[in-house]
């Protein structure tokens, strides 16, 4: 089962360093990482991005086998959509464009590609990947979308496959690309009945980027959009936005029985 984080508003707060043994993990955890390195975007939607979408699916239907073949061999994605000549794609007040970002090794197995599954789950999402492939098409899961490119087998027999989400890009002034951003993870006791929660604080104009674009991204008649966390150029992570976050602050929470492992190995990617 895929874990889930949301996203929520944060108020400001103190950071109070607690001391620890040298034989226990650090109370609190600071990561920063490398400037440059870090995206904050927003995954396509069935709700907002309904002309992208057509768009794709007319692509893949049209793309010749050989075609599709060619560019996955060379490790890239279908083409992204892109509107007619002259028009744009407008979503949320301002224009649009879109691209297909790879997936993390560590988004993928949180996908549940790579897992063990039982023979008759018709959940099983590698399956569905594999029909997609087929026919050039996209899967649809848990409120995004993705597709998926084959580019033959190695010589141990083990095919080689690359995962892609639909990002949608909102114009550069707006973009949140390269953040200054800093997390902080606080860490309970696995046995505490507490939530464990890793804040994330934006500095300088991003944080009225942030406000901004997830304004225009909040949830709308039960309908939910998702920030997305891009770390050299690879999806990481993602979680439901839950409502415009101000002062550049918000936070993952997770219950204790994650005991953290999905925290400890997220800081990890984004020290490298």
């Amino acid at each position: 089962m895929t874990r889930r984080l949301y996203f929520a508003c944060m108020p400001a707060a103190c950071l109070m360093i607690l001391a620890c043994n040298r034989s226990s993990p650090p109370a609190v955890v600071v990561v920063r990482p490398a400037p440059g390195t870090l995206d904050l975007c927003i995954a396509a939607n069935e709700f907002d991005d309904g002309p992208a979408i057509a768009t794709a699916s007319r692509i893949g239907e049209e793309a010749q086998a050989k075609e599709r073949d060619r560019r996955a061999a060379r490790g890239e994605p279908p083409l992204a959509p892109t509107a007619e000549e002259g028009l744009s794609f407008y979503v949320n007040k301002v224009d649009c464009t879109y691209h297909w970002a790879p997936l993390s090794p560590v988004y993928a197995r949180r996908l549940g590609i790579g897992l063990p599954t039982a023979e008759d789950d018709h959940n099983n999402i590698e399956r569905q990947f594999v029909e997609a492939r087929k026919f050039g098409n996209w899967v649809h899961h848990a409120g995004a979308f993705y597709c998926s490119t084959s580019s033959g087998k190695n010589e141990w027999g083990v095919e080689s496959v690359d995962y892609f989400m639909l990002i949608r890009d909102e114009p550069k002034e707006m973009s949140l690309n390269g953040v200054d951003i800093t997390f902080t993870w606080f860490r309970n006791d696995p046995g505490a009945k507490d939530s464990v929660h890793l804040d994330a604080k934006l500095e300088g104009a991003d944080a009225d980027k942030l406000f901004d674009m997830t304004t225009r991204n909040r949830p709308t008649e039960g309908r939910s959009r998702m920030l997305v966390l891009i770390h050299r150029g690879k999806v990481l992570s993602e979680a439901n936005i839950t409502g415009p976050l101000a002062g550049g602050r918000f936070a993952y929470s997770g219950g204790a029985n994650q005991n953290g492992l999905d925290f400890e190995e997220l800081l990890a990617e984004l020290r490298k």
